[in-house]
Parts: structure tokens; C-alpha cells; sequence
């Protein structure tokens, strides 16, 4: 199930980074709920695609992002990110060869805890996987290359680009966990419960809901970038006002804070402290330098975030199905036969 309110706003206004990732369902034919969601320009949940099945597996995920593939069309500089569930990835590189695929780093900071038992690991890994600068997660990976020979192999093995902001090789903003589709999960606890039908229709209801406030809020703001893009542009301005600019031409600086120097393009919206490439906001170094050639720097920003941009997102309505006695169902669809999903009941006394 897929809302088209929802694709005409990931075609026009979402960042291309997409999270998948199943949940169980509690009602009585049990089964999984998968699903799909990026993040709009204000950090909010943006759903994509839902699909109810009966277990994560090849044929099951292949279906899904197949059906995903269908809806969203070709995407040039599409962002998978999940879990490493074997059967995704095999998914991911069969439906969409094109795409990038990384990993998410709280599933794999998870799997250290359960491996290796050190926590001065995780930390180390935390900060690697979340360096901008390919100097900085070379220093403290190679710190815990030499606490733990053993983890870094396990790491690399993964694959460093799948991980690693510094080495990631496509369009991955500030994602880098599947932690909106967990959220999502939270939300719909008790949505889980319900039988399919209820269900669909929570999630309908909830995206309707969802659509309006965010679109009134997005109404609201007065200024050119949203509310949470703001924030981080005003933090790294502040941290910028010590900086100090050293101009090589009109559109290339040197930046230098502390001993620790930076260059800024600003032709190219980049800067050695791969911040700004990233992120696509500009960098403590880049807004000195704007500040330097009196340019704004909300000019500089991604499109994805200004307030436009967010109130595109969630400009068209998501409408109520109406009742059943209604609907105009065609024969072909009234005529299938749908049968239960083969699943087995746990043992003993159901706790509800």
C-alpha cells in the first residue's frame, strides 16, 4: 500500500534516502509488517510503502521493493539504508541495482555489543562511523584495530562504504541509522493488534492526520529553511564566529579555528572538513566564509530544506476511504479467493 499524496512528495520534495524494515503483527494470523520511510526537510517521519506478509524472506522482500520499484519509478541517486537482514540486501541489488545500500549503524553497534563485549569498542565505533573527515576515522579506527583486531576485520567485512559517512559513496545526508522506521514501529504498537483491515486503515488515518498538522506547521514558519534545519544552521553559525578567513580567490577560502584548518568552496558548496558535502548544509567553515564574501548562506542550503520545499511535501490531501457499502469494487478483485496465511499459534495460553 503506498499513498499517492505521499510519492508526489518524495518526487518533488524528500530526500532520495530510503529506510526499510520489517515488524511482527500481533493479530491472529500473526505475519510482518514492512516498511518503507524517508525523512522530510524538518527530520520528521515521512512513510512511504507498507506491506503485510507472512515472514521476512527472499521471495517476501524482493516483492515488496519490487512493488516499491513500481510505484517510485527510476530514482538516479536513491539511498536504501536497513538492517544486514541477508535477504534485503540480495532485494535491494536485484530491484534496484543502481541504488546505494548502506547499513544501519545502530543495528551494527548492536551486533558489536553481542560479538565483542568491550564497550570502549562501540564508542570507537560510534565515532568512526560518524567522522566527516577520512583523516579522523582512519586515527580511530586504527585505535580500535589495535584494541580489537578482531572487530575491525568484522567491520570491514561489512564493507567501510556501507557504514562509514566519511567513505559513503552516495547521497546519505544526516541518515545513517533506521531509526525513523523504529519510531514508526512505536507509533503503531497497538495498531499491531489489529486485523489487516483495521489496520490499513490506521495507517491511512494516521497519514491523513499526520498530512494536515504538518502542513498548518509547515504554514507557520516564517522563516526560508524549516524549524530543525534552522536550529543546525544557527548552531554552526555560532561556532563560526571565531573563525578566521583567509581568501585565496572570490569564491575559495582557507578557514582556520584553532590550529585546524579548512578549505571552502563555495562555487562547488564543499569543504575539506566534508561537513558541507554531506550534511548539504553548510559547515561552521562555510558560514565564515559566506560571512567573509557577504553571501547568504541559506542560499547554500539543499532545496530539501527550505520551508517551500517542506510545505510541497504535504500540499496535496489524503482522503478517508469512506464506507464499505459504498465502495465500487470490480469483479475481478471481488471474485479472488483470499485465504489465511499458513501460521502457527505459539503454545499455551495467549497473554491477551
Amino acid at each position: 500500500m503506498s499513498i499517492s499524496a505521499s510519492l508526489a512528495g518524495f518526487h518533488t520534495s524528500i530526500r532520495h534516502v530510503v529506510a526499510v524494515d520489517g515488524t511482527f503483527l500481533k493479530a491472529k494470523y500473526l505475519g510482518t509488517l514492512f516498511i518503507a520511510t524517508c525523512k522530510d526537510g524538518n527530520n520528521q517521519i515521512y512513510p512511504l510503502a507498507f506491506r503485510i506478509g507472512d515472514s521476512e524472506n527472499d521471495a517476501s522482500w524482493e516483492w515488496f521493493l519490487q512493488k516499491l520499484h513500481d510505484a517510485l519509478g527510476h530514482i538516479d541517486d536513491l539511498f536504501v539504508i536497513s538492517d544486514r537482514h541477508g535477504s534485503i540486501e540480495k532485494a535491494v541489488h536485484k530491484v534496484f541495482p543502481h541504488a546505494r545500500h548502506g547499513v544501519c549503524t545502530y543495528h551494527v553497534g548492536q551486533n558489536l555489543k553481542t560479538k565483542f563485549k568491550n564497550p570502549a569498542i562501540h564508542k570507537l565505533f560510534h565515532d568512526a562511523a560518524h567522522a566527516y573527515r577520512v583523516s579522523k576515522f582512519n586515527f580511530i579506527f586504527g585505535q580500535l584495530e589495535m584494541i580489537d583486531p578482531r572487530t575491525s576485520r568484522y567491520l570491514m567485512d561489512i564493507g567501510v562504504d556501507r557504514w562509514a559517512r566519511s567513505y559513503s559513496t552516495g547521497k546519505r545526508y544526516n541518515i545513517m541509522s533506521t531509526g525513523i522506521v523504529e519510531s514508526l514501529n512505536a507509533v503503531l504498537k497497538n495498531a499491531r493488534d489489529l486485523p489487516v483491515l483495521q489496520l490499513v486503515e490506521e495507517l491511512r488515518n494516521l497519514l491523513q492526520k499526520w498530512f494536515v498538522t504538518r502542513q498548518q506547521q509547515a504554514m507557520s514558519m516564517s522563516t526560508e529553511l524549516t524549524m530543525w534545519a534552522d536550529g543546525e544552521l544557527r548552531s554552526r553559525y555560532n561556532m563560526s564566529a571565531t573563525y578566521l578567513v583567509e581568501p585565496i580567490n572570490s569564491k575559495e577560502c582557507n578557514v582556520n579555528y584553532a590550529g585546524i584548518s579548512a578549505q571552502v568552496n563555495l562555487d562547488t558548496r564543499s569543504c575539506t572538513c566534508q561537513q558541507f558535502d554531506l550534511d548539504h548544509i553548510p559547515c561552521a567553515h562555510a558560514i565564515a566564509a559566506c560571512r567573509f564574501y557577504n553571501i547568504s548562506c541559506y542560499t547554500l542550503c539543499s532545496k530539501y530544506f527550505t520551508t517551500k520545499a517542506l510545505l510541497s511535501s504535504y500540499s496535496k490531501c489524503i482522503y478517508p476511504t469512506g464506507n464499505e457499502i459504498d465502495w465500487v469494487v470490480p469483479n475481478h478483485i471481488r471474485d479472488k479467493v483470499v485465504l489465511p496465511p499458513k501460521t502457527r499459534r505459539p503454545t499455551g495460553r495467549p497473554r491477551k
